[in-house]
């Protein structure tokens, strides 16, 4: 029994792994490379995911693009406090950013609003791990937003990306992220593991 138990924690610290590693890449390379959703929606129910919660019109709403739409899904799966902490602790994350780096980082108009892009890493994370993103539109939204913080970064504004998405007929230009910021994501999801 405790060789079997063994054998179940260390695969589940292996998908972890996994996934940190593939989260490094996204920041270390702005480059997005495939991964296992079903390793993926593992390790974000370790972390305290619900995608067992998901009905049929939470489903249909992670399928969306704006925070917005896709507020019900993500909700369902992570919970009020979880979403709620997560967009408090981006706020940290900014100012953590501006004092540490001395880049202001961009507002969203006519919000004011510079965490969106943080907000939408966790909904687009949230939708691919369900599968109701798939690869292509997953690794579009995570790179564009990822290099669009890159370029911002090294002072190359007019660089940045701009992408089709449902909610708009003209190409909009992607709310942005440090490159740092997925691998933060991912350890503040990570240290929420023992509260659930």
């Amino acid at each position: 029994m405790t060789d079997e138990r063994q054998i179940n924690k260390d695969t589940t610290e292996q998908k972890q792994a996994m996934v940190d590693s593939w989260i490094k890449g996204i920041s270390g390379k702005q480059e997005v490379g495939e991964m296992n959703t079903k390793v993926l929606r593992e390790v974000l129910t370790s972390y305290g995911a619900n995608f067992e919660n998901l009905n049929e019109e939470s489903k249909e709403s992670l399928k969306g693009y704006s925070e917005k739409e896709r507020g019900m899904g993500v909700r369902a799966v992570w919970g009020d406090e979880i979403v709620d902490n997560y967009k408090q602790w981006t706020k940290e994350f900014i100012e953590n950013y501006e004092s540490k780096t001395g880049i202001i980082l961009p507002e969203l108009k006519p919000s004011g609003r510079k965490n969106s892009g943080m907000i939408q890493f966790l909904f687009d994370l949230t939708s691919y791990a369900s599968g109701e993103y798939d690869f292509e539109t997953y690794k579009t939204y995570t790179e564009g937003r990822v290099k669009n913080g890159v370029a911002w970064s090294e002072g190359r504004k007019n660089e940045r990306i701009r992408v089709s998405v449902p909610t708009s007929n003209e190409p909009i230009l992607l709310s942005s992220i440090p490159k740092e910021f997925p691998i933060a994501a991912n350890a503040f999801l990570l240290q929420l593991k023992p509260l659930r």
